[in-house]
């Protein structure tokens, strides 16, 4: 594996699983289909934009999509060639997975070119495989072995999701619950954002199979089926997960709610019981003359011995009437 500028890093598939750097200043022309050239770089470089102008000749049409910014999970076939982009997840420092990023296919015969500005975890993944023997063999093995990585990947994703959702239901209900709303709020968007982007991206493989060049067309037709079968299952995983977490949610809220209600009856009552003993010490507080009992030294004790039979008397009264 090389990096030549301005590209991020180009190789030749050697068929053994390994790499070998392609002749100095390649030509596509010039690429054979027994040892097909690799070249993975950032659309928005614009010395890679003008090579692909210049040296593919491509239609406008997959010209725009190869250098769009927020391209849909799609396939085109055409006579010079694939047009294939995939969504996959964001593992990048500091992103969130549901950030997805896009990751744009080329290919010919004897010729990958794959396009991104954030990086693809399953284009790293293939070149750490061919440095060690493990990698693709052809274009064919290229593309399954990347399309698997970026499910795979997407498959960890949701898998820890789904084991967030089982850590709420466990301790939704329990003593040590800390979840806040927010937190629901997070895991909900997460997983819409992650469905929204594998749902067309199932569609893609279904329809991949019939968009193939002849001579993909052999090797792809069973992974292609797979693919759309592991595709279904990460949606369903994610179905499951969001109406799980909604399930939860509600319970939590009606927990929360739960809480407070006993919380503001606990206070009602300390309130029902003390508000007349606080208008009686209120009256006898006033600065005005002929306060009862002001010249009697015992005055006091008759008075806390009144206000404690009058709390019992709001107790019993409240027990009698059933609101305790």
């Amino acid at each position: 594996m090389t990096a030549c500028d301005p590209w991020v890093f180009t190789t030749q598939l050697t068929g053994n699983g390994t790499g070998s750097p392609p002749p100095f200043n390649f030509e596509p022309a010039a690429a054979t289909s027994d040892k097909p050239t690799w070249l993975h770089g950032d659309y928005q470089n614009d010395e890679i934009r003008g090579w692909i102008a210049e040296k593919l000749k491509l239609s406008p049409l997959v010209s725009r999509a190869l250098i769009d910014a927020n391209p849909k999970p799609r396939c085109l076939s055409t006579e010079q060639g694939l047009l294939v982009i995939l969504r996959g997840v964001n593992l990048n420092p500091q992103s969130n997975p549901e950030d997805m990023v896009a990751l744009r296919i080329w290919i010919q015969e004897g010729l990958i070119i794959t396009l991104r500005h954030r990086r693809v975890m399953a284009a790293q993944e293939i070149i750490r495989r061919l440095d060690k023997g493990e990698g693709p063999k052809d274009i064919p093995d290229w593309l399954i072995q990347c399309i698997q990585r970026m499910l795979d990947l997407a498959h960890e994703v949701v898998q820890n999701i789904d084991d967030k959702v089982d850590e709420m239901e466990e301790t939704v209900l329990g003593p040590e619950d800390r979840h806040t709303k927010e937190d629901f709020a997070d895991l909900r968007r997460s997983i819409v954002r992650l469905r929204r982007h594998l749902a067309p991206q199932r569609e893609l493989f279904s329809n991949l199979e019939s968009e193939l060049p002849h001579w993909l067309k052999s090797k792809l037709k069973a992974p292609l089926k797979e693919f759309t079968h592991k595709t279904s299952r990460l949606i369903e995983d994610l179905d499951s997960a969001r109406d799980r977490a909604a399930i939860t949610q509600e319970a939590w809220s009606h927990q929360s709610t739960e809480r407070m209600n006993r919380t503001m009856y606990l206070l009602s009552i300390i309130t029902a019981i003390f508000l007349p003993l606080g208008l009686v010490t209120g009256l006898l507080g006033v600065n005005v003359g002929g306060i009862p009992g002001a010249d009697n030294q015992h005055a006091f004790f008759i008075l806390c011995g009144l206000m404690l039979m009058m709390g019992l008397g709001v107790w019993w009264a409240l027990r009698k009437n059933r609101w305790l």
